[in-house]
């Protein structure tokens, strides 16, 4: 079973605009992705619990397609249309994090207190791209730098 590398929170939603933040909850992650695809993958990971509601996304975009580096680079923008952190916090990770022992090592990477976190807005090319978002909803993302 895959580790989610992010959890997110959508802030606001107002017109072609959703503002998140984002949390690496993976201590794999070194950093935060920069690029629309990475953005595109955030909100199509928010769909995983609407699974019976036909969003636009959901039928726009595949799960085979949005885990496809070259289908990301290629059609990502045509759904997003920038992807901008407004802020970060702790961020980055100090290295002393990792000569904690296990449980104080994992209890780090759980607490939302005190793992790096971002703000970022999504510029949406057409804002039906994220009807299912609304503000307040908190998941868990997979997303990579793509």
């Amino acid at each position: 079973m895959a580790t989610a590398n992010f959890q997110i929170k959508a802030i606001s939603k107002v017109e072609k605009v959703v503002r998140v933040r984002i949390w690496i909850i993976n201590p794999d992650v070194q950093y935060f992705p920069e690029r629309v695809g990475f953005g595109l993958q955030l909100l199509w990971d928010a769909l995983e619990d609407t699974q019976f509601t036909p969003y636009p996304l959901a039928e726009a975009v595949n799960e085979r397609e949005i885990t496809d580096v070259n289908w990301l680079a290629r059609e990502a923008e045509n759904y997003v249309d920038q992807f901008t952190y407004v802020s970060f916090e702790r961020f980055p990770v100090p290295e002393s994090i990792e000569n904690l022992r296990d449980k104080d090592y994992n209890d780090f990477w759980d607490d939302l207190g005190k793992v790096p976190g971002a703000t970022a807005d999504i510029l949406l090319t057409d804002s039906k791209w994220a009807r299912h978002i609304q503000e307040n909803k908190v998941w868990k993302s997979y997303a990579f730098d793509a």
